[in-house]
């Protein structure tokens, strides 16, 4: 008996290991694999709260100023009654007069229905179209302040009509289809 309590010793020993301590083993690798995963995922999350306090910090070192030039260049709404202000104001300067002014989101002929694109990009796109009269030196000018005024137009068609005949010279009727853009 005593020659067989070491060998039941031994059997007992090796069935708690396949039984219990063998599962128990491949649940701690497991358990091991998501720690790894949790231990990666903190990490990225820690380098991502950095990046995004240093991001927020440069932002907050930009002058007031200069974010209100940045509005102004690319605003966060599109404002029409700004927009055409704006080309009023920058026309007047050289004596001619905006009309007509058109103002609508670009949109797609699908057959019976026109459907609005959706914004590609982080910014709205306007299309805008208007006339101005006036002399062919004063149109060269006023394009001139357009391409340095704070708001960004693209520029995509210009038609030239001629309208009269004065003592100044000819007038012309100058119009323009731009792009304008905005946040939202």
């Amino acid at each position: 008996m005593k020659s067989l309590i070491p060998f039941l010793v031994i059997i007992v020993c090796i069935a708690a290991y396949f039984l219990y301590i063998g599962p128990g083993i491949s649940d701690v690798n497991v358990l091991r694999a998501k720690l790894s995963d949790y231990i990666n995922t903190s990490n990225q999350s820690t380098q991502i709260n950095k990046t995004r306090d240093s991001i927020q910090a440069t932002l907050n070192s930009i002058p007031g100023e200069d974010i209100a030039k940045l509005d102004k260049v690319v605003p966060d709404t599109m404002d029409s009654v700004l927009l055409v202000s704006d080309l009023s104001t920058i026309a007047s300067r050289y004596g001619m007069v905006v009309r007509s002014v058109q103002i609508a989101e670009p949109t797609e002929n699908t057959g019976d229905r026109v459907v609005v694109r959706e914004a590609q990009g982080p910014f709205k796109v306007t299309a805008v179209g208007f006339t101005v009269n006036g002399g062919y030196d004063q149109f060269i000018k006023f394009l001139k302040d357009l391409e340095t005024s704070a708001r960004l137009l693209d520029v995509k068609t210009i038609a030239i009509k001629d309208s009269s005949k004065t003592a100044n010279g000819t007038s012309y009727d100058f119009t323009l289809a731009v792009n304008t853009y905005s946040l939202r």
